[in-house]
C-alpha cells in the first residue's frame, strides 16, 4: 500500500474557494435560524436561547413543522428535496472544510480524503 502525506500548505486558489463554501454554508445556515426565530416569534437573542444550535437538516425539520404549525402556506414547498439537497450539501462542507488534503499519487491532483473511524463500544463494533 503506497503511503500518501497530508498537505499542510494548500494552493491559494483551496485556500479561496474553501473560505467561500464555508461562509456561504454560515449565511445559510443564519438564515435558516432567522426563518426560524420568525417563525417563533422571537428575536435573535431569545431564539438563540431556544432554538439553540440544531443540525442543518433538524432546522429544516423545525420550520417545517412551524409553517404547518403557523398555517403559513407554501407554493410547492418540496421539503423532502430541500432537506436531502441541504444534507447532501453540508456533507461536502464538512469534507472540504474538515477533510485531509492529499495528493493522489497516480496523477499528483489535490485530493481530500474520506477518512472513517472505526470503533468498539461497549462491545459493539461500529463506523463514523
Amino acid at each position: 500500500m503506497q503511503k500518501t502525506l497530508a498537505i499542510h500548505h494548500l494552493p491559494a486558489a483551496h485556500n479561496r474557494g474553501i473560505g467561500k463554501a464555508i461562509v456561504l454554508w454560515a449565511a445559510f445556515e443564519s438564515t435558516l435560524n432567522e426563518i426560524s426565530y420568525a417563525l417563533l416569534g422571537v428575536g435573535r437573542k431569545g431564539g438563540r436561547i431556544a432554538v439553540r444550535e440544531p443540525r442543518t437538516h433538524e432546522r429544516i425539520d423545525m420550520i417545517r413543522l412551524l409553517v404547518d404549525l403557523r398555517g403559513v402556506k407554501l407554493k410547492n414547498p418540496q421539503w423532502e428535496s430541500f432537506r436531502k439537497d441541504t444534507e447532501a450539501a453540508m456533507m461536502n462542507r464538512d469534507l472540504i472544510a474538515h477533510g485531509v488534503w492529499t495528493r493522489h499519487p497516480p496523477t499528483g491532483q489535490m485530493v481530500v480524503r474520506v477518512i472513517t473511524l472505526r470503533m468498539q463500544i461497549e462491545g459493539e463494533s461500529c463506523s463514523l
